[in-house]
């Protein structure tokens, strides 16, 4: 699997690399205390801001697999797991775009697909842009229902916050 991947400056990044050269992904895990200059500013974004959520995104979809890389907002405490299990699927010859949903991530639970904005995907996704060599690429945001199977929007939601990211 052969990416044209920046050279990495320092041992995140080489891990990074090393991770998108072997398995076609590497997955970035993003507490909300690493936007700490955003937390207050960015209240246009709903009563959850993003900066105020924790984020978890691949890196090296677009580039191995010619898939869009994939955003889980909220702090999920299997959130690498979660994105495993969909960088399984797309292992298995399914793909994902923005509208698409899919029973085969959570268990007994459907998870759907929105598109990423072109302003939260350079914003936030910051090293897949990086990896992507600050062109174009592609992400969706994997939004998780509550135990229920209420989408973040609905009344009544019960899970942990999740801003949309479209």
């Amino acid at each position: 699997m052969s990416a044209d991947l920046p050279a990495p400056e320092d041992e995140f990044d080489r891990k990074l690399v090393s991770d998108v050269r072997e398995h076609g992904w590497h997955c970035v895990l993003v507490a909300n205390e690493h936007h700490p200059e955003h937390a207050t500013q960015n209240t246009a974004l709903g009563s959850h801001p993003i900066y105020d959520a924790a984020l978890a995104y691949t890196v090296g979809l677009w580039l191995t697999k010619q898939h869009s890389e994939i955003a889980l907002v909220g702090r999920w405490q299997h959130s690498h797991a979660i994105i495993s299990a969909v960088v399984d699927l797309i292992d298995g010859g399914q793909s994902f775009v923005g509208g698409d949903t899919s029973e085969g991530v959570l268990p007994e639970l459907t998870v759907r697909f929105d598109p990423v904005s072109d302003e939260r995907r350079q914003e936030l996704l910051t090293y897949a842009s990086w990896a992507n060599r600050r062109q174009p690429f592609q992400a969706v945001q994997l939004v998780l229902p509550d135990p229920a199977g209420r989408w973040p929007e609905d009344p009544g939601y019960q899970g942990h916050p999740q801003p949309l990211i479209g």
